[in-house]
């Protein structure tokens, strides 16, 4: 559906030349993508997660280099660009393969060069055994016809890697399939006049690329940060003429409107720059709709990041607020370890850089509510169905600022997670996990042990519209609890914020094992 004089929303839409065609909204990087192209190297691999755009950005390429000059008038690179030469353009779509099984993996990933060749009209030698063979004969033949160099796109070229990455045998010979692929970059060197690699791992030790020394990975380069994502500043141009009916629909005013979309779907952040983006597929959807789903966790499936957590011994508020350096967010996910997994997938970013360090936490409330949804019945023990009801709960409450009945929903969760589980871990550490992980699970911007210049409080929560302040304790009373909010002057970092302040005080009980009583201030 589309608003008065807004133009219609490219959802599902992945070619340029449509997009264009039938005047969809269309936010240009074509200023970005003319660097790229004039860029020192010519043969680029970008990581992204899923649904950010990689598709659209590899077609934006393709018409580019065909030098179909008018589907760019307009667009920042039409004074750019003084040449428009034109090239044949070798599209290898990963997405057509399908990689569960590597000899099936093999033979579509033949059938997608073979398509190629027919397309671009060069004659193939079908019998040839390997997949490099065929890409090679591809690749000069295609240079040769036209005269010039060629160039190569490849779209989500580790398809058959995530989704054998459990299995280590199917995922060294699907490695080994593409490694016979790749290493033509460097074999046709002479032949290339550009290429770009698009996925969402950055398998940078494995030996996919081994041999391949003329490759170079933007993937974390500050200069293409808002290459694949929408800035904040592209969404107030942009999108300007969506925002009345999303504030009548939501009760809204403009500046109450862009804070919560910035806490749900902003805080994408991919190099050293502080530049943020938003998931493009979320914000697209909810200009459609005009409300406030979890779009992009909703379109796809954390199986693989629980199954990673299940294997590690990491929870999630360990990952939050860890510290990595670029080799360790690049390299091949391992078990001990999930970080690199969970940043390349897009349930974590980049939050800070200090010398050659980042600093990781979950970008935005859509992620940390599938991450807890997921994620809290893991650790809890707590059937799912329980934890979706208890989510509506808890979703109503905080909608009604019912603080009391937050507090009881938590109670009421806590109170049904077995009897070995509650012994597992140590009795204050896993409390305090439990209400950490239930508020990521609704979406509320949360930090553990969150340090003022007075202390640290035990847990911090926000809104737009309220900052709740925690004090746990294991025994004694909520009166003493909310005294060392006070003794510490723990309200006053927010006293100038605007927002409501409500401070609890929470005891847990050794006997009973769960959440006995709690006192709030407002």
């Amino acid at each position: 559906m589309t608003t008065n004089n807004a133009p219609r929303l490219p959802i599902g839409y992945q070619d340029f030349k449509k997009l264009r065609n039938e005047g969809c909204l269309y936010v240009d990087k074509t200023d970005l993508l003319y660097n790229l192209v004039h860029e020192n190297g010519k043969c680029f691999c970008l990581s992204r997660p899923r649904r950010f755009g990689k598709s659209l950005l590899l077609s934006t390429l393709k018409y580019y280099w065909q030098g179909q000059k008018d589907l760019f008038t307009g667009l920042a690179i039409d004074e750019l660009e003084k040449e428009w030469t034109q090239h044949a353009v070798i599209y290898i779509d990963m997405n057509r393969t399908m990689a569960t099984e590597p000899e099936v993996f093999e033979k579509s990933l033949r059938v997608v060069l073979l398509d190629e060749g027919a397309r671009l009209d060069v004659d193939l030698n079908k019998a040839n055994p390997t997949l490099g063979g065929l890409l090679k004969e591809l690749i000069v033949q295609a240079a040769e016809k036209t005269g010039r160099g060629v160039v190569l796109l490849f779209d989500e070229y580790d398809k058959g890697l995530l989704e054998t990455i459990h299995d280590a045998d199917k995922l060294e010979a699907n490695t080994a399939i593409l490694r016979n692929l790749f290493v033509q970059l460097k074999s046709c060197d002479e032949y290339i006049r550009f290429a770009l690699i698009t996925g969402v791992a950055r398998f940078r030790h494995l030996t996919l690329f081994s041999g391949v020394n003329n490759l170079r990975d933007i993937s974390m380069n500050p200069g293409f940060a808002a290459l694949c994502g929408i800035t904040p500043k592209e969404l107030e141009d942009r999108f300007e003429s969506y925002f009345p009916r999303l504030e009548k629909q939501n009760g809204f005013g403009r500046e109450e409107l862009l804070e919560v979309l910035r806490q749900k779907y902003n805080g994408y952040r991919f190099t050293s720059s502080p530049q943020r983006v938003f998931n493009p597929f979320s914000l697209l959807n909810v200009m459609a709709d005009g409300e406030l789903k979890d779009y992009w966790v909703m379109s796809g499936t954390t199986k693989v990041l629980v199954d990673y957590l299940r294997k590690s011994s990491f929870t999630i508020e360990q990952l939050s607020g860890s510290r990595a350096s670029e080799n360790k967010l690049a390299s091949i996910f391992e078990d001990d370890n999930p970080m690199a997994l969970f940043y390349q997938t897009g349930y974590l970013t980049v939050v800070d850089y200090k010398r050659g360090v980042y600093t990781l936490d979950i970008p935005n409330g859509e992620v940390r509510n599938s991450l807890s949804n997921d994620l809290l019945p893991l650790y809890t023990g707590v059937h799912s169905n329980t934890v979706t009801t208890i989510l509506e709960d808890l979703n109503l409450a905080f909608a009604d600022n019912d603080i009391e009945a937050v507090m009881r929903a938590i109670q009421g969760l806590i109170a049904k997670i077995p009897y070995e589980i509650m012994h597992r871990n140590p009795l204050e550490e896993t409390f305090h996990m439990l209400v950490y992980e239930i508020f990521l699970m609704i979406g509320i911007d949360t930090e553990s042990e969150r340090s003022v210049s007075s202390g640290r409080i035990d847990m911090v929560a926000t809104t737009p519209w309220d900052v709740y302040l925690f004090e746990f304790k294991l025994g004694g009373t909520p009166e003493e609890a909310l005294a060392q909010i006070d003794s510490k002057d723990y309200a006053l970092s927010w006293s100038a914020d605007g927002r409501r302040v409500h401070k609890i005080g929470a005891v847990f009980s050794r006997e009973t094992r769960t959440l006995a009583d709690w006192k709030i201030v407002s």
